[in-house]
């Protein structure tokens, strides 16, 4: 533990050698990990609320995961949803109704090392909003709303607190309602029965919460609805709004143009329908034209035919970036790595993260790093350190002195005192043929037409399906051994190895989403599988949507919304992902895949994303080592490719139940898109 200090300053300090690295991570280990012991049991039974479309909704815990460590939440109106620990924290103190103020004088805890530490909240910061804790050894830090939900949390359930579930809203307002106006049965049956068909009010919630807190002889608190408003008024923003299951957008009070909106739709999706067929006839008339018209497209400045470079110039909040590159070691005709190399299926993700203020201490740059799925290395750096190829300029990205351009990357990663890492990753890869996604006029890459659209949440690109790797890495670890520092390094060749690459940028990650990539399938070297199937933010609506595609044999094979594809079939369960889909709509064209995962004893890493617009954090659960059966079909029914992909990617994030609800045919799926 340290006391705070100017993060910026010393992110922008000299580079340590390996050496003091690795003083450094022993030092670390002192340092904060934040880490709940909390039984997930315990919550089951709790009263919660959360903001959709400026409304409270009131609901309950009613049961655990304990395997994916969710919390399913049924809301009074009878819709549900899973919630993680992050969001359930946030709805509990949002049922609450709590101030920013009223934390100070809260006992908190926190874990370093292998010991806890005990605290309390001395102080306000009004400005960051940051909270000053002195801990009762003397040290002290300031928190983010976040991270002093967690303390106190900790504190809670290390002390036994909280532990039944408090009083309920509407029994705090029957309450105050009987106190002010005393009612007969018949009309106090009436107003309950009124009550549970309508969401309360924030403005109801904040005004029982305060006359309950007077009664208890404590500081009224502050309702949700008013600390929003506050903290708009501040960093001169809105809080986005959140997002539930389908149900809820039935539930939920619409738009009245929301007709409007219905209506438009299919006529969008008609235009671009026409236009993707005018461009195919006139403009795509052969292999050369297209070749012609994506060289010119790419030559010009215009960054929507560039994907791989920098999309955010312009921006300074509420924004990121992130290219993610996949390295693996060669596969021999037994399925397995070569046996002169160490098997190996690496990540490293560079990118840069902007706060929700211009000025936010959560702006940096990063580049993380995850071998097998089994540990991430997350190394931040000042923005100041993020560059990047500008006008004509070729691609590249450099972050410290890490640099990444099409044909290669060089790595020089070392531990700095502010970083959740340990490990020192060195050395240069240079890739041979890379495959990007063809790009043309109206067809944007991965996204298609839907490219064009203005203001995506989160906008995805391909990079390249499959290219060879040639060069290797040294990587130096770091173990803690009867309490003795060891240090080991080894060199992992990863000559004729295969590579991918991709990006995201936007505002934020969808709400849930399946991501599944291989392209290393021993049987059909140099084939690539890419599926990416989310909830997405459209039209004030949210609807379901997929890109995906194979590259077989110098060929793309695009499954896609934007290009007519449709799913058979999706079940997703703990043991595997199974997928069924065509590429057109019509049995007689287009080609159909089967795609099988085997996510059983899979190891998974929980890697870094941007949540709630305000910080990066542990948040995404990925796997590096799943195994993907792909089975490829011509229209004739003839096997093109039946394979099993090794070291697949594998991301099932959020209450993915919904996609697999929304599959064009069912009861359940969207009347104006499904899949």
């Amino acid at each position: 533990k340290e006391q705070p200090t100017n993060t910026n300053d010393n992110l922008a300090s000299e580079q340590a050698t390996p050496e003091k690295a690795m003083a450094m991570v022993a030092n670390k280990r002192k340092k904060a990990k934040k880490t709940s012991s909390v039984d997930g049991s315990a919550y089951v039974g709790r009263r919660i609320s959360r903001e959709f479309d400026r409304i409270i909704y009131n609901g309950t815990v009613d049961s655990f995961d304990s395997r994916r460590n969710l919390w399913h939440v049924t809301y009074n109106n009878g819709d549900a949803e899973e919630l993680d620990h992050v969001e359930l924290l946030f709805a509990l103190d949002l049922f609450q109704g709590n101030s920013d103020v009223s934390y100070v004088g809260r006992r908190v805890s926190k874990k370093f090392g292998r010991k806890i530490y005990h605290g309390s909240v001395d102080k306000l910061d009004e400005s960051d909003r940051l909270w000053h804790v002195t801990y009762d050894d003397g040290d002290a830090e300031e928190l983010d709303h976040g991270e002093l939900l967690f303390a106190m949390d900790m504190f809670d359930c290390i002390n036994n607190i909280n532990t039944a579930p408090p009083k309920t809203t509407d029994q705090i307002m029957k309450e105050t309602a009987t106190k002010l106006h005393p009612q007969t049965k018949d009309t106090a049956a009436q107003k309950s029965a009124t009550d549970d068909e309508q969401p309360l009010s924030p403005q109801t919630i904040g005004a029982a919460a305060q006359k309950s807190a007077a009664d208890n002889q404590q500081p009224p608190p502050q309702t949700k609805d008013t600390a929003a408003q506050k903290s708009t008024t501040d960093d001169q923003q809105p809080l986005p709004p959140q997002t539930k299951s389908p149900t809820d957008v039935k539930a939920r009070p619409t738009k009245k143009n929301n007709h409007t909106i219905s209506f438009s739709i299919p006529i969008i999706m008609a235009v671009i329908a026409s236009a993707i067929w005018l461009c195919k006839e006139v403009l795509l008339t052969n292999a050369a034209a297209a070749s012609k018209q994506e060289h010119l497209l790419r030559s010009t400045t215009l960054l929507k035919f560039q994907p791989d470079k920098f999309q955010g110039a312009n921006k300074k909040k509420q924004y990121f970036e992130g290219w993610y590159y996949k390295f693996v070691t060669p596969l021999t005709n037994n399925h397995t790595t070569a046996a002169d190399a160490s098997p190996m299926s690496m990540a490293v993700v560079p990118g840069i993260f902007y706060g929700n203020t211009p000025n936010s201490n959560e702006s940096h740059a990063f580049v993380f790093v995850t071998l097998n799925g089994e540990r991430q290395h997350y190394y931040r750096f000042h923005t100041s350190e993020f560059t990047h190829a500008l006008g004509s300029d070729d691609y590249y990205i450099q972050v410290g002195n890490n640099r990444f351009t099409h044909t290669g990357v060089s790595l020089d990663l070392r531990p700095r005192e502010h970083d959740d890492a340990e490990l020192v990753l060195q050395g240069q890869l240079t890739f041979a043929s890379p495959n990007p996604w063809p790009i043309s006029l109206m067809q944007l890459g991965a996204m298609g037409p839907v490219g064009w659209l203005p203001g995506l949440e989160c906008t995805h690109g391909v990079l390249s399906f499959d290219h060879i790797l040639h060069g290797s890495l040294t990587l130096t670890h770091s173990s803690l051994e009867d309490e003795v520092e060891k240090v080991s390094s080894s060199i992992i060749s990863f000559d004729n190895g295969r590579g991918y690459t991709e990006k995201d940028f936007g505002k934020s990650f969808p709400s849930l989403w399946v991501w599944i990539q291989s392209n290393s399938f021993p049987q059909n070297t140099g084939t690539s599988l890419f599926v990416s199937i989310a909830r997405l933010p459209l039209f004030g609506m949210e609807l379901p949507g997929f890109t995906a595609a194979i590259w077989h044999n110098g060929t793309l094979i695009p499954f896609a919304t934007w290009s007519g594809a449709k799913f058979e079939d999706i079940r997703i369960s703990e043991e595997e992902v199974y997928i069924a889909m065509r590429s057109s709509r019509s049995r007689r064209r287009g080609y159909r895949v089967e795609i099988t995962v085997d996510r059983r004893n899979v190891p998974e890493v929980l890697l870094y994303a941007p949540v709630n617009f305000t910080k990066m954090a542990p948040f995404v659960w990925e796997a590096l080592q799943a195994r993907v059966h792909m089975r490829l079909f011509n229209s004739h029914g003839d096997v093109l490719v039946d394979d099993v992909g090794e070291y697949a990617g594998l991301e099932v994030h959020g209450n993915v139940q919904w996609l697999v609800d929304n599959v064009c045919g069912k009861k359940t799926a969207s009347k104006i898109i499904c899949l």
